[in-house]
Formats: structure tokens, sequence, C-alpha cells
């Protein structure tokens, strides 16, 4: 736009904050005008902000376009002198130059611009342990590490040279270098020389020494899985976590993936992918940084497992119900565990316990409903397993053979002791609640008084009979008798205390036992008389 003569004072307003900034502006020709220098405050590198012209304080000359201008802070650019002396050669229009202890705009710098670097300073260096073969990537972080990459001129590690990774080099902050090969256990100095302006070179050392390492791997565990996958394999052996790198595990020819290291570096696990049928591999192979291991030990690909029949199919929501699952080949997987999924959700997984290729057992999941859904009783429910990554095992609804749909029942409630006691006099010890044989027998309930076990006799719907002990249970630490505790599952039921009531007896146990002594002397002596007097 025209920018007329005359006009008085011509200001740039620069949203850079609120309120924005206004500064004065000099009229240059009809088209330019120039806003005075002015230093704006910002915590960013850079930051674009918008500018309008004002004239006689109210009039806004129009920019249907909108300008846009760009800040910058030199100290945030370059914040230690490297950095600095960098932006001379990737954008010297900022005209930033290092002012005796930072970067400063040479407008406002009273001091001759520099061109050479304090000391560099290493304040990290990661990894500090690699393998004997080398291979290992080292990141070397500080300050003043150069202000290009030519400078770098060697870096050695132990003695030994150490590879600079050119496009890896962050300007003056960060320099990366990958270990050569070492003939044998050892550590030593981690030393970086950088050239300076002059051609002169620069030495720096690092405060801790970088350790060579021996990977030893030994054996793996187990050594056998399902075809479908999913395996976790734990490898064992020494020094396995040094190197930040990723390890690679190959059986055979198939990539164990998820690799987790210990910190202890006795060990590292991975999970096998599946292949496409029953199959034997003779080969472990472990890669660490330029570190092959290989370990001749043989690992099996057995068919997936297959589930025949479950039972009981009627549980507790409150779970903990001992399922009984039969099949075949349940022991290639080490740690099963079952689910139960519906409309709802899934629930939480239980582990199973295996007994044998056939057999093995779990106990049912707690199942958590909300109010809402515990109105809904059209839902159905399924057993479901993870068995590593064997699929079908994961939706036994969608099998043709087994649905494994569980019929979910009302917990059982045991109504408690009356005041909190009951006295029990040497009969049978009667429960009385709801819903206690829905899903449970006599066999799957356990009554304890104190630490000791009441043996159940029955078990109704409303009532359930055991055996107390003959004599009272201990009590436990500040109660006056033991308490009875009903475990169903998961679940316990805390009824109240058992008052042991003794018996009245007619006679004092010492006075029946001098009758019956001397009851027996009276026989024995009438005995000898009837035998003395026959005789005679």
């Amino acid at each position: 736009p025209d920018i007329k003569d005359g006009l008085q004072e011509y200001r740039c307003v620069v949203h850079v904050q609120t309120p924005p900034v206004s500064v004065e502006a000099q009229r240059l020709s009809e088209s330019e005008l120039r806003c005075k220098p002015t230093a704006y405050n910002i915590d960013e590198k850079t930051k674009d902000v918008s500018i309008e012209v004002v004239w006689n304080g109210v009039f806004y000359v129009d920019d249907p376009r909108g300008t846009t201008i760009q800040l910058y802070n030199c100290s945030a650019l370059g914040d230690d002198c490297g950095l600095c002396l960098s932006l001379n050669s990737t954008n010297p229009h900022y005209g930033c130059q290092w002012c005796g202890s930072s970067c400063k705009y040479n407008a406002v710098c009273n001091k001759p611009a520099a061109n050479s670097c304090p000391k560099p300073v290493i304040l990290n260096v990661s990894p500090l342990a690699g393998p004997l073969e080398g291979g290992t990537l080292v990141t070397i972080s500080g300050s003043n590490l150069g202000s290009s990459d030519n400078q770098i001129k060697k870096i050695t590690i132990a003695g030994s040279e150490c590879q600079f990774i050119r496009k890896d080099y962050q300007t003056s902050k960060v320099v990366v270098c990958r270990t050569g090969p070492m003939n044998r256990n050892s550590n030593g100095p981690i030393i970086l020389t950088i050239s300076g302006s002059s051609g002169s070179e620069q030495k720096v050392e690092w405060l801790e020494h970088f350790t060579y390492k021996e990977v030893i791997i030994d054996r793996f565990q187990p050594n056998e899985g399902p075809v479908s996958g999913g395996t976790i394999i734990t490898i064992y052996g020494s020094n396995l976590n040094i190197s930040n790198a990723n390890a690679t595990v190959q059986i055979g020819n198939q990539p164990c993936i998820d690799i987790r290291k210990t910190e202890t570096g006795h060990s590292v696990s991975c999970k096998t992918t599946g292949v496409s049928r029953p199959i034997t591999f003779h080969k472990l192979n472990l890669t660490l940084d330029a570190a092959v291991k290989i370990l001749e030990m043989a690992y099996n690909y057995r068919p997936d497992p297959n589930i025949t029949k479950i039972e009981p199919m009627t549980i507790y929501r409150l779970g903990g119900r001992i399922i009984t699952v039969t099949g075949e080949n349940l022991n290639v997987v080490q740690q099963p565990k079952m689910f139960i999924s519906g409309s709802g959700g899934e629930t939480s997984r239980t582990d199973c316990t295996i007994r044998d290729s056939s057999l093995m057992t779990c106990p049912s999941p707690k199942i958590k409903f909300s109010a809402r859904r515990r109105r809904q009783v059209a839902d159905q429910y399924y057993f479901n397993f993870i068995m590593d990554d064997v699929q079908h095992v994961q939706r036994l609804q969608d099998s043709p053979h087994l649905k494994g749909q569980v019929t979910v029942v009302p917990d059982p409630t045991y109504l408690p002791f009356k005041d909190g006691i009951r006295f029990y006099k040497g009969d049978i010890l009667v429960l009385e609640g709801r819903n206690l044989n829905l899903a449970c027998t006599k066999e799957e309930v356990k009554v304890m008084i104190g630490n000791e076990q009441c043996k159940v006799e029955s078990l109704s719907e409303q009532r359930l009979l055991c055996h107390p002990p003959d004599n009272s249970p201990r009590a436990s630490h500040g109660r006056s008798a033991p308490e009875v505790k009903v475990i169903v599952g998961f679940e316990n039921f805390t009824l109240g205390e058992l008052q042991y009531q003794k018996q009245a007896s007619p006679l004092p146990t010492f006075a029946i036992t001098i009758l019956a002594v001397g009851g027996g002397i009276i026989l024995f002596i009438f005995v000898a008389v009837v035998v003395m007097y026959r005789r005679r």
C-alpha cells in the first residue's frame, strides 16, 4: 500500500506478546517503512509473529495478505560455542556470534567475534560396555564437540579406534561411533580428538572407562512349544545385557521376537514365531552388535494343543471354582491361562496347572458386573484360554465341537452368627445361607475354625453341616475364641467366633478314677475269698 508522506508518527505493532509491542517506524519511500531495531523477549529459538502498521495512533494501514515476520533468539539457537559458531555457515543472515560466554546478536556484542571455542566437554557416554567382536554404537554427549562434523578427527576406545558415524553427528552436542573388535576382555579410556579453527587439535577424555566383555550363551528353555508360536524362550549365559543395541535371536530359520534383557545379564528372553507344521530345529543364534553366538541345541515345534472337554460348566461370579480341562498336547504350553468372555467383555486371566498332556486344571476367573449388567440375565459367557499364540482356544464359542458356554449362578451367602458368636456343645455345627450348592459340592467348600478344619458332612442350598474338632482350636491374637470362616473359591466368609462349652460331668475325673480302682480291688478280694472257701 502507499505510504503517504507527511503523515505523523508511523509505528510497527508486533504481536509477540499480550499486549503487543509498538515501536517507532521510519518512512523510507512510498512503499517502504523501517521499524526501529528493538530487542524482543522470546524463549523459543525462533518464533513467527504477525505485524501491523499504524499511523497517527489509530489508523491501520490495510494489508489484505497479512504480514508475518520471524523473530529469533541467538542464545537459544547457539546455547554453546560450537553451535553458535556453526550458525555462521548454516544461517549467516542471523548475525549471531559467540560473545564471551554466550551467543548474541552481533549488534549488541561489544567484543570481537570469536572464531574458536573453549575446550570440549564430555557430559555422558553410553553404553560403557560391549562385546569383544565390536559393533557397539557408542554415543558421546557434551558441549563444544565441534562446530561441524569435519572437526571430529579421531575417537579411540580402550586403545582401539572407534569408527565415526557422520550421519548421526549433532553439531557440538553428540558424537556417535562404532567400536572395533578386541581379542580379549579389557577396558580403557574413551578419548575424543577435535580440531580447532587454527588447525590445532584438542583431546578430551571421559572419566569412566569402556569395557570389552565376552558374550556367552549356555542353554535355553523350554525346548518345545506349539507350531502357532508364542512360547517365551529364556536364553541363559553371561554378559547378555551389554550394549544398548537390541539383540536378535533365531531358532533355526525362525526369528524369535520381543527380546527382553535382564539387568543381571544372565538371561535374555524372546517369543517364538509360528511355523506351518511340526518340526525340530537344532541351532539357536543370538546376535548382539557384531557378536554372533551359536548354540547347538534342539527346539521342537509340536502340534498345537486341542481342548475336548471342560467340566463343571456352572460357576459363581466370585470365581475360584476348579475347572478340569481335558484335551491333547496340553503340556506343550508352559503357562496356560483361562478367561471368560461374553457380551460384557473379558474377565481377568487365571493360571492353569498342567497335570499331563491330556489334563489341566484352572480356577474360574472372577466375573465383575456393573449394576446395569447384573439385570441382563440373558448374557452368555464362555470359557476360553490363552495358550501361547494358539488362536482357536481363545474363541471356543466358534468351535463346532466344543462351545465352552458356562452357566453363571448367583453367589452364595453365609449368614453370620447372631451377635458375632455361637456356642458349641459338641454336636454337628450347622451353618445357614443361600445358594450354597448351586455351583459347589461339599468337597469344594472348606470350613475353618481357627487354624483347624471342620469336616463338611453335607451341603444343601441353604445349609452346611460339618464336624468341628473335638477340642477348641487356638484363638487368634486379641480374640477370646476361634473364628469360623467358610472358603468358597476366591471368597472368604467370616461368620463369627465359636465358643466351645464343656458338658457337665457328674463326678470329677479324678473321683471316677479312684472309684474304678477301688472297685477293682474289692472285686479281687471277693474272688480270692470265694476261691479259699471252696478249697476248704
